[in-house]
């Protein structure tokens, strides 16, 4: 799975690693349906990206950034709960999405490649304007707010070292090490770090990994998913028939609950505090923090 969506109660969506999209209404993963997951219909589905908005619509999202081929950004949308979908595609030299910036639940704003925020002009998803009044990100990690009330013009507020993508990768701010919209980072000496307001206070250290996943506050408790990819053959499990990730519950500056699972996993936490974990291979539940029960 490339993404799953905690919508209400027991209803989930997921996005098919190959395509097409699953959902579950009123079983709680037990039960699927699965939609438009066939490439030679018309109605096929690629998604990397799912959200819900504040009206009940779904969005779902899909790009690449080209290095020999060339980029793309498709933006889909259903009004039907995922029976039929619309879709929009983007130049991505002049727009360029690549995550929605919006929790599940709120109006629709996007995040770009620049790190710049969206929200939708229209009902029709035609035209796009400057987010306001939040602040909005770019490349170099500028923050800047709209100057007018259309949002076109743009004045520079502050630097902000942690989002911009242009600095060292040696540097202990790498962007890519921070998690959970920028509540989590991890540190390349293994420590694990959590915002307090403008500072970093330390949650953990974890030194037998060196790529985390996805860091997921759920429930009181806080979970990892990580790999050791430097003794990748070694962080092979035979009975799960590949590479593995590490779960594990971080508690008082503790690591717990180390559990193994097949692929690469992320996390979602839904509203009544259930863990779930989607990857590759398929999607948990985590039911105790030693019971993972397989849903797909």
């Amino acid at each position: 799975m490339r993404d799953l969506l905690p919508v209400s109660g027991d209803t989930l969506v997921a996005a098919k690693w190959d395509g097409g999209i699953l959902i579950s209404t009123t079983t709680s993963g037990f039960r699927w349906r699965v939609l438009h997951d066939d490439p030679w219909q018309p109605n096929f589905l690629f998604l990397r990206r799912l959200t819900i908005d504040h009206e009940g619509t779904l969005w779902g999202l899909d790009f690449w950034k080209g290095i020999h081929e060339r980029s793309y950004a498709r933006l889909s949308v259903s009004r039907d709960f995922g029976k039929t979908w619309r879709e929009q595609t983007f130049n991505p030299h002049t727009f360029f999405p690549i995550d929605f910036y919006s929790r599940p639940g709120q109006p629709l704003q996007l995040v770009t490649w620049s790190g710049r925020v969206y929200r939708p002009g229209d009902k029709l998803v035609q035209n796009w304007q400057f987010q306001e009044p939040l602040q909005l990100k770019t490349w170099a990690g500028r923050l800047y707010f709209p100057a007018d009330q259309l949002g076109q013009n743009w004045q520079y507020v502050r630097y902000c070292p942690e989002l911009d993508k242009t600095t060292s990768r040696d540097s202990p701010l790498d962007v890519e090490s921070f998690f959970h919209n920028r509540q989590y980072k991890f540190m390349e000496d293994g420590r694990l770090m959590t915002r307090s307001g403008t500072a970093w206070k330390l949650e953990a250290t974890i030194g037998f990994v060196n790529n985390v996943y996805d860091v997921c506050a759920c429930n009181t408790s806080l979970y990892v998913t990580a790999e050791n990819h430097s003794t990748y053959e070694n962080a092979q499990d035979k009975t799960l028939g590949g590479p593995v990730t590490f779960l594990m519950r971080v508690a008082n500056g503790q690591v717990r609950n180390i559990r193994l699972l097949p692929g690469k996993n992320y996390m979602r936490c839904d509203a009544a505090g259930r863990l779930w974990l989607f990857g590759s291979e398929g999607i948990w539940e985590l039911q105790t923090p030693s019971l993972l029960r397989k849903r797909f």
